[in-house]
């Protein structure tokens, strides 16, 4: 059962809003449910600072998403703790609709030949988000030994991939973190061969 209690929560609060783009997920509203969670993870995450953990993250993210929707529950009380519990036990729901949000952040982030690698013409291997944006970090912490000012300049992106990599810390286990390998046409701009360094700004 999908996290009994939760389910019908997402149902029975569902917005004007909610309902205008329901469409948007095939009419499944828990998944709509689930989609929020992820946007208001991320949105948490940017709010947090730098140096900031993951550790509760996400709770405090599924709880602004039911204060919001009810604002009855803006206190901790024992329905509120039991619709957080309905949703950890469905965590498995949850957690690829934010592995989609975070290879959406990284398609937008990072050109596409620095995740994806040519095996051969009909495929192509991408790089899971969160490896992407850890190599990212590490190449930037080099680079802030070498180049002072290519390092400033690279501070909001740095500020934007640490909430990133926050909220998959949160999220996603490290042994999901695996690269996907795809059959289909390759996104334009990627090219064959080792994926290419970051064009910092």
């Amino acid at each position: 059962m999908i996290g009994y209690g939760i389910k019908g929560f997402a149902e029975s609060t569902a917005t004007e809003i909610e309902n205008r783009t329901l469409y948007l997920f095939n009419g499944d509203r828990y998944l709509q449910f689930n989609y929020e969670v992820a946007n208001a993870t991320i949105a948490m995450s940017h709010d947090r600072r730098m140096s900031a953990g993951h550790t509760g993250l996400l709770e405090a993210s599924l709880h602004r998403v039911i204060v919001r929707r009810d604002s009855s529950y803006k206190d901790p009380q024992p329905y509120s703790c039991y619709l957080k519990t309905g949703f950890m036990s469905a965590i498995d729901y949850f957690r690829p609709v934010v592995l989609h949000r975070l290879r959406e952040e990284q398609a937008e982030l990072f050109h596409s030949s620095y995740f994806i690698t040519i095996n051969e013409p009909s495929s192509h291997t991408v790089e899971h988000p969160m490896r992407t944006f850890g190599r990212y970090l590490d190449e930037l912490e080099h680079v802030k030994d070498v180049d002072k000012e290519l390092y400033k300049s690279e501070f909001n992106r740095k500020r934007t991939v640490t909430a990133l990599y926050r909220v998959g810390l949160a999220c996603l286990p490290p042994d999901s973190w695996q690269a996907h390998i795809r059959l289909h046409r390759l996104p334009e701009g990627a090219s064959c061969g080792h994926t290419e360094a970051p064009e910092f700004q």
